[in-house]
């Protein structure tokens, strides 16, 4: 290759019906023009899957990619993209994940990892610098995923593991893929990986990512740092450090937007959610913080509940498993149904969303209904296993079923807020924040505000967020660091491009990045549309009674698809 960094410049390959192992040199012009992780990725799954696959066959492929950023100084550096098919939405589907996986895929010299065929029995992956082995997991087989986790870093110290849970043996389409409490939690990525036997991943390494341009990369990394670790965000004593992402729990509640037993548009007060904020868990729950990778924000918490250490909920879990499926106490309901979930594999907002479902059309009344919802649902004995457009179908009731494209909604109700509305619809991987989080300018008025009821200025608004997210997920790069980068509504990416510059010896720009991400979002477009899934998909639950139409035509018209 002729990149002077960022990369280690291979990709590794496994064919598990083959139980075949091979190398391959990473191509530096679709490195230029898709940079790394999920943009790369998506360029390997367009040219070499038939779209209209099973997503659960041996045909389908699962990508762990890590990008230039991976592994290097840059905050929150340990992120992995993981790529697939999805069997939850048909759709070419992306999830990235925290931690150190990422950071330690890249250490042990390989940029990727592309699964492909199916295993006949239960493995799991040990990947080092020197080795590739493919190992029985038929003891691992059924075990959670904490029990896995432990049991393999027993016998694999100073690693980093990604597995599934039963959730994910089962092939149930809300299954997840965790490392270290961290989750690629959404469009049954877990199940693919169970499809094709492999119950967990261990990756090791001491490598190092090469610099092309070792003092600007220094001098841009000790400016971005600085700018994250000063900013009311994300910063030191920033408000995701001091209560993690449950800090969103009171600005969402008060904004109306919280979803509430099946996303009923109903304003909580202060007294109805305070029990489960973040300034209240770390009041009464605290022990401390954990960060991922490299990251000086340390979002996440640990926390003591019924004496007994554990990782505290995302804000997505708390919202979704309490207040959507009508549950209000943490400690005895939503605390508990969220670790349930984490132990089988499986996404809580996925979840949150059926639970809130089934709550409403009488399939569950109660916490013990929901608990035993969840066990059925984690081994394959629920219409819900296959995610509420399927049971919604099934029930008889698919308008009230909340999801885009089979994905369910997350923990924003769209009404009012349209440019969340539009971002939601026009989602290439079903109802998602994470695409474009319209929330910033529209809820929490970062980097400005912009009136959340207007229809101004808001397909240009989740076009421009789009790309720059696609460009964050292919560097690799912590949303949550957008925050402090992003300045201005145009969402610059200019410190961006020059990091990237410095660090993969290459020529970007802001503009670059933006046409980079425009490219991203079309090929994934073109895949869906292939696999039957079109233009007919970018629509909300009619329940909701929202008419982005005018948007759509809008948004289309940006993109240059009309």
């Amino acid at each position: 290759m002729t990149v002077g960094g960022g990369y280690c410049g291979r990709i590794l390959r496994i064919n598990l019906s083959k139980q075949e192992i091979s190398c391959e040199d990473i191509d530096d012009k679709t490195v230029y023009n898709f940079i790394g992780g999920r943009g790369y990725a998506a360029w390997i799954l367009y040219n070499e899957l038939n779209p209209a696959i099973d997503p659960l066959s041996g045909e389908n492929e699962i990508i762990f990619m890590t990008g230039p950023f991976t592994g290097t100084d840059v905050p929150g550096s340990g992120r992995i993209s993981i790529s697939s098919k999805s069997p939850l939405t048909g759709t070419i589907f992306d999830s990235s994940m925290g931690g150190s996986f990422g950071a330690y895929l890249k250490a042990a010299g390989y940029d990727g990892l592309i699964l492909s065929g199916s295993s006949e029995k239960p493995v799991y992956l040990v990947i080092d610098e020197n080795s590739v082995d493919i190992r029985d997991a038929s003891a691992l087989w059924g075990k959670s995923t904490r029990e896995t986790e432990r049991e393999l870093r027993e016998k694999q110290p100073f690693s980093s593991i990604a597995e599934i849970g039963p959730a994910g043996e089962n092939r149930v389409f809300l299954a997840n893929i965790m490392s270290d409490g961290r989750a690629a939690g959404r469009g049954g990525l877990g199940a693919v990986l169970g499809s094709k036997k492999v119950k967990a991943i261990v990756v090791k390494g001491r490598g190092k990512v090469r610099i092309a341009y070792e003092r600007p990369y220094k001098q841009l990394v000790k400016k971005i740092t600085y700018l994250i670790r000063t900013h009311p965000v994300t910063g030191d004593n920033g408000s995701l450090a001091l209560h993690g992402t449950a800090v969103l729990v009171h600005p969402i509640a008060m904004a109306g937007i919280m979803p509430v037993e099946n996303f009923e548009k109903r304003i909580l007060a202060y007294d109805e959610v305070d029990g489960f904020s973040g300034e209240t868990i770390k009041e009464k729950y605290f022990i401390r913080r954990k960060g991922c990778y490299r990251c000086p924000t340390a979002c996440g918490r640990i926390i003591k509940v019924r004496e007994q250490n554990s990782k505290c909920p995302e804000y997505e879990s708390i919202a979704m498993i309490g207040p959507n499926s009508g549950f209000f106490d943490f400690e005895n309901q939503i605390f508990p149904l969220c670790e349930l979930c984490d132990e089988l594999g499986m996404d809580t907002i996925s979840v949150g969303n059926s639970l809130g479902f089934a709550k409403k059309v009488g399939v569950i009344k109660n916490f013990e209904d929901a608990k035993n919802l969840i066990f059925d649902i984690a081994y394959n004995r629920s219409p819900f296993s296959k995610g509420v457009k399927y049971a919604s179908k099934m029930l008889g009731r698919e308008e009230e079923a909340m999801h885009v494209k089979g994905l369910e909604m997350p923990a924003y109700n769209p009404i009012g807020v349209r440019g969340t509305a539009l971002a939601y619809a026009t989602s290439n991987r079903g109802a998602c924040h994470l695409r474009a989080y319209t929330i910033a300018p529209e809820i929490l008025h970062s980097p400005q505000f912009v009136d959340p009821n207007s229809d101004e200025g808001k397909a240009e608004l989740v076009v421009k967020l789009q790309d720059a997210f696609a460009v964050y997920d292919s560097l690799i790069m912590c949303k949550y660091y957008s925050f402090a980068l992003f300045t201005t509504l145009e969402y610059e990416l200019d410190d961006i491009a020059k990091l990237l510059s410095a660090i993969t010896g290459l020529s970007y720009t802001n503009e670059i990045l933006h046409e980079i991400g425009a490219r991203i979002y079309a090929i994934e477009k073109i895949f869906n549309v292939k696999a039957g899934v079109g233009p007919e998909g970018d629509k909300l639950p009619k329940s909701l009674g929202i008419d982005i139409s005018g948007l759509l035509q809008r948004y289309y018209k940006l993109r240059g698809w009309i």
